[in-house]
């Protein structure tokens, strides 16, 4: 869970990096971020696209309690952290910004790695995958929300036998 966060944040630091230029005046350095930039692409923009958006959304999600308030829920992930207290506030504003930074860069960049990449010989339309990777993270939205209500329903509800609970 946290080594796939910071390496979501390590990987849009040398997008931002090998963008700006910022190291070129070593030209070690710049070649060695540039291969690494070119490398982790498909790696953190398509194989982990699912794995990462569903990292990020849980953070938002505190499903599992141990009393009535809302400060008494704690993150699925870390059962040390309580929510919406200290610390998650901080995994909160983490997260936001990866839903506003990585989700359109993951897309972005998938894209434009498949246009610079001659040496494939399937290559899907770029609207398509725009719109597939704008489908899979609704749908893992709707899939969060969907779980949230029917947990939310099954424990208010002790006429029903829920699984999972």
């Amino acid at each position: 869970f946290y080594s796939m966060l910071i390496s979501t944040y390590i990987w849009l630091i040398i997008l931002l990096l090998t963008g700006l230029k910022m190291f070129c005046f070593n030209k070690i350095i710049c070649s060695r971020l540039e291969k690494f930039k070119s490398v982790s692409i498909p790696i953190l923009s398509n194989y982990l696209f699912i794995p990462v958006t569903v990292c990020i959304l849980s953070i938002l999600t505190c499903d599992k309690a141990i009393g009535p308030d809302l400060t008494d829920t704690y993150l699925n992930y870390d059962f040390n952290v309580k929510c919406w207290e200290n610390t998650h506030l901080i995994y909160v504003v983490l997260a936001c910004f990866l839903i506003i930074t990585y989700i359109p860069m993951a897309i972005l960049y998938r894209t434009l790695w498949q246009e610079d990449n001659n040496g494939l010989n399937i290559r899907a339309n770029s609207i398509f995958l725009v719109v597939k990777n704008i489908a899979f993270v609704i749908a893992i939205v709707i899939a969060k929300i969907i779980k949230d209500i029917y947990f939310t329903v099954c424990k208010q509800s002790k006429k029903h036998h829920c699984s999972g609970d």
